[in-house]
């Protein structure tokens, strides 16, 4: 039997920390978290590229967690993945899925871009056999480290006797078998209790259905709102030292 995760009933807010770069560096959310005193460890903030150096440390201070998503922050250049970083300082990290209706719904696609681009900065210009972030590293990452921002490391996030049984098996490049909370969702490549063929047909009308309703849709009034409201925000940040 699983035991009960720690503090599962904690206060668990997401919140989107990705500062912009320019000539004057800016405190964001973490920033004035700080400075109203609420920082702590119920709090997971997400990118964060540009975070200062005074908000690493509060973060580390407090026990709040950070969320990199590579492949939503490299492709929309908001900055490399701050998890390296965020551990590096003691900080509590892990990686995550972003705008899947954009970019792959594909966590293996995470960790491998999170170690590639993180070796690529590290290693610029030279060839170093001993390899400073291992896929290990990258592995704690969508794993344990997932479970411990969100405080439930005490029922998931490894292979442990009394946690719950969430894994996925891999053959070469496809998922094999999945198995959640110790049942078998997928087996030998397919899915267990659904039809498939059925459940993709609808999935496609339905897909069709939402296109064509969003084209309908004028945005222009809606960009311009928040592209107000974004560079009120950014110009009313305090500065602070990187």
């Amino acid at each position: 039997m699983s035991r009960r995760p720690r503090n599962l009933g904690a206060r668990l807010i997401a919140i989107h920390t990705s500062m912009m770069p320019g000539d004057v560096v800016k405190g964001e959310v973490i920033q004035n978290f700080s400075t109203a005193g609420r920082m702590g460890p119920d709090l997971v903030f997400s990118h964060g590229a540009y975070m200062t150096q005074d908000e690493m440390a509060a973060l580390q201070k407090s026990g709040a967690g950070v969320v990199s998503t590579p492949d939503t922050e490299l492709q929309m250049g908001m900055g490399y993945p701050i998890a390296w970083k965020a551990i590096d300082h003691g900080c509590r990290a892990c990686l995550g899925l972003d705008i899947t209706s954009n970019q792959r719904n594909d966590f293996m696609a995470q960790m491998r871009l999170a170690l590639q681009v993180q070796r690529a900065r590290e290693l610029d210009r030279r060839v170093d056999q001993l390899l400073p972030r291992k896929t290990v590293d990258a592995l704690r990452l969508a794993t344990i480290g997932g479970a411990e921002i969100m405080q439930m490391e005490s029922a998931i996030g490894s292979i442990t006797p009394g946690k719950k049984a969430d894994l996925v098996i891999f053959r070469c490049d496809d998922i094999d078998t999945v198995i959640v909370d110790g049942k078998i969702a997928k087996r030998a490549g397919q899915l267990v209790g659904v039809d498939w063929e059925t459940l993709r047909d609808e999935v496609k009308t339905r897909s069709q259905r939402l296109g064509d309703d969003a084209g309908k849709v004028d945005m222009t009034n809606a960009e311009m709102l928040f592209g107000d409201a974004f560079k009120k925000g950014m110009d009313e940040a305090p500065a602070v030292s990187n």
